[in-house]
């Protein structure tokens, strides 16, 4: 089990720094206790650049994006498998929480394509296989359970995706300014346009006539 969090101010305001990223990340840090990482981004001007986590004083306002992740290391322990992972040209930037059945199945083709790989993750299969097949034809060679995030820098978009039977859970809201996504609700509460607020219309009442004792 692992934790994604990350916004985009779709007005392009500049995010203030790291600060709601880190209380995002705290929220749901059951989720991954072992690393955290954070990155700013910028879909308009297709750069990205990594935030540490600890650094109060590590401010940017170059970037209307960012997005953390709490790691369970379980496939290669070391630093090799920090998320968010991002692509040998820094153009894509990919976070995913799950496990991926069939990701070593691919790994020498990608190899033979040109990949050179620097970890032993599944997380850098499917990195390296939406470089080669793009979106749809990565997720189509996916067996596994999971929930992923990727910014492509390079395209000014972001996907969301989570497996086929939603065991992963990925949450996102859009509230006209910001858009953001997470692995658990309660992270979005740091937001400060977000409102918790029932939404009636989704709300399916039941009637039940009343019974003779009643009457």
């Amino acid at each position: 089990m692992c934790g994604i969090a990350g916004y985009i101010n779709t007005d392009l305001r500049p995010i203030p720094g790291r600060g709601t990223m880190v209380e995002m990340l705290r929220l749901q840090k059951h989720r991954g206790p072992d690393d955290s990482g954070i990155r700013a981004f910028s879909l308009k001007s297709g750069t990205t650049i990594e935030m540490d986590p600890d650094n109060k004083s590590d401010q940017h306002t170059a970037y209307e994006g960012i997005i953390g992740f709490n790691r369970l290391s379980i496939l290669d322990l070391s630093y090799n498998g920090h998320q968010p992972m991002v692509s040998p040209d820094g153009k894509v930037i990919i976070a995913l929480n799950g496990e991926i059945y069939n990701a070593f199945d691919f790994k020498n083709e990608l190899q033979n394509w040109g990949y050179t790989f620097k970890s032993q993750t599944d997380t850098e299969i499917v990195l390296a296989l939406y470089l080669k097949y793009e979106f749809e034809g990565m997720l189509n060679r996916l067996n596994g359970m999971f929930a992923i995030v990727i910014i492509d820098l390079e395209l000014g978009s972001v996907f969301l995706a989570r497996d086929r039977f939603g065991i992963k859970p990925m949450y996102y809201l859009n509230t006209g300014k910001t858009f953001a996504f997470s692995s658990e609700l309660k992270s979005f509460k740091c937001l400060s346009d977000f409102v918790w607020q029932l939404d009636e219309s989704q709300v399916c009442l039941l009637y039940t006539s009343p019974s003779p004792r009643d009457s």
